[in-house]
């Protein structure tokens, strides 16, 4: 089945999704790298050694316990750093940018028996793009894809939640390690192209040298904190089991809690300890959102948004005329978030956002 593949290789998770000619994308399971639900990879890589040929990927790392094992061997939140320059980012046995090429090497190789990408489209982070795409063309060079593109996060997810071309964006992104905000200019409008991917090869041929110019959205001003839901999940962890070290068990019933009380008002997990009777953990919304408060998350989202809307002033831009507020990340739908949005972006519409799947559609 020809069709187009697209790969959102994330800080925490990696998404894959599937569209062939005339049907809808569709996130595309790969086991044994993939979890169920929701189907994504985590961006976890392990390696016995540093010459071992076989790492364990994805979910082979949480189902082995090594997430959370400090050492060379385990590589995590790579993916900001490839592309960035320095040893920022370094992971051990691993570069940020060999873990990341090993990491979309495997997923290419799981793909399922009949699926034929025709094109392949990534994302990129917009604050190392350049360094970012040289990195691809490389990693992409044996791959038998005739056409290859790379497409800027902010547009994807503009893309995806379907704003119009030229739109001014407030892209809120709460990750797993990392909280940005970013507001951008689309590119596009009055008389000029829609956002699109760009190419980096067609039919085969490599356009490296094609002259072509740079389409990414345009920042206008930007905040980042190394904070995201892994510390919340730690936090959440630290509440409810008091003077445990959270290990990966531990950290991951967290992790699913929160996740749950985003569409409920309590949920219960169970916990092994190691050689210990099983626990059932519970939490409320209202003990996370008293939690939060607690901790300060609002005030250093109110930190991060100052300085941003400062940015659009000095630009001759009044934040309350931004078209869209658009929440990323799988932090964003904590039902708390989405209040602070509404308090701090009342003349806003917040739009909902699906990266992946749009870049397969439309870029």
């Amino acid at each position: 089945m020809p069709g187009t593949l697209a790969i959102d290789l994330g800080s925490t998770t990696t998404v894959v999704a599937w569209q062939e000619r005339g049907e809808a994308p569709r996130l595309l399971p790969l086991p044994p790298y993939s979890l169920g639900e929701p189907c994504v990879v985590p961006s976890l890589l392990w390696l016995a050694g540093p010459e071992q040929p076989r790492p364990l990927i994805g979910r082979q790392v949480l189902e082995a316990g090594l997430a959370d094992r400090a050492g060379p061997g385990l590589s995590r939140d790579f993916k900001r750093a490839i592309g960035a320059g320095g040893q920022e980012g370094g992971t051990g046995w691993l570069t940020p940018e060999q873990a990341g090429s090993l990491l979309l090497e495997r997923l290419w190789q799981a793909l399922p028996e009949g699926i034929v990408p025709e094109r392949l489209v990534l994302t990129a982070p917009i604050e190392t793009y350049r360094g970012y795409r040289s990195w691809l063309q490389e990693m992409c060079e044996a791959l038998p894809v005739p056409e290859l593109a790379l497409v800027d996060e902010p547009t994807a997810a503009a893309i995806g939640a379907g704003l119009a071309c030229g739109s001014r964006v407030l892209v809120v992104d709460l990750g797993g390690g990392t909280i940005d905000l970013s507001l951008v200019a689309l590119e596009g409008g009055e008389g000029k192209a829609a956002p699109i991917a760009q190419l980096l090869r067609f039919a085969g041929r490599d356009l490296e040298r094609s002259g072509q110019a740079l389409r990414t959205a345009r920042v206008i001003g930007k905040a980042g904190l190394p904070f995201g839901g892994r510390d919340i999940d730690r936090w959440i962890a630290g509440a409810l089991v008091p003077g445990v070290s959270p290990d990966g068990d531990l950290l991951r019933a967290a992790e699913r809690l929160k996740c749950r009380l985003s569409e409920s008002e309590q949920a219960r997990e169970l916990w092994s300890p190691e050689g210990e009777p099983a626990r059932e953990l519970q939490l409320g919304r209202p003990e996370l959102e008293r939690l939060l408060e607690e901790r300060g998350l609002l005030e250093r989202l109110d930190e991060l948004l100052e300085p941003v809307f400062a940015a659009a002033r000095r630009a001759g831009i009044d934040p309350a005329a931004l078209d869209a507020v658009l929440p990323v990340g799988g932090s964003s739908r904590i039902p708390l978030i989405r209040r602070w949005l509404a308090r701090r972006c009342p003349e806003i519409p917040l739009r909902g956002e699906r990266p992946v799947e749009a870049v397969a559609l439309g870029a």
